[in-house]
């Protein structure tokens, strides 16, 4: 699988892309348009603390 993305800055503090995903042939499998995400260094200390378990 291919992840292609091509970003945008929306506005100050938010990003945005168009990401697709195609097979090993090139067929497109989904898109995503329009996604839209927090680009703030303020949330970083959040993040920071953000953590997975390992499974059981």
């Amino acid at each position: 699988m291919r992840v292609t993305a091509k970003a945008v800055k929306r506005a100050e503090g938010l990003a945005g892309a168009d990401i697709e995903f195609t097979d090993e042939r090139g067929a497109l499998i989904a898109k995503l348009e329009g996604f839209e995400c927090a680009a703030d260094a303020s949330l970083a200390p959040a993040f920071r603390r953000n953590a997975v378990e390992a499974a059981a």
